[in-house]
């Protein structure tokens, strides 16, 4: 009597994740060329610095409030007022 095996990933799974690394590498392979362009358009080395540093910290404001906001309401009532806000498009 013969086993069968199982592959190690579906190919839908396959293709979920390729997908999801081109999308990964669209939307964040730039990243480190940004500070150069930055300062290709006349910004200093200093606010470069700041700029970054801000752009590092602004979403960990937002994540505390957001949390706070969705202790307060409940975790589903906020999922449901974003996706609203936002026309339904993410879920």
């Amino acid at each position: 009597m013969q086993t069968q095996q199982h592959p190690l990933m579906s190919p839908r799974l396959l293709v979920l994740k390729v997908t999801r690394a081109l999308v990964s590498l669209a939307f964040f392979g730039g990243g480190p060329f940004e500070s150069l362009h930055v300062q290709q358009l006349g910004a200093s080395v200093e606010q470069v610095g700041i700029f970054f540093a801000l752009a590092v910290r602004a979403p960990l404001i937002s994540q505390v409030a957001g949390g706070g906001l969705s202790d307060a309401m409940g975790r589903l009532q906020a999922v449901a007022n974003r996706c609203w806000d936002r026309g339904g498009a993410e879920a």
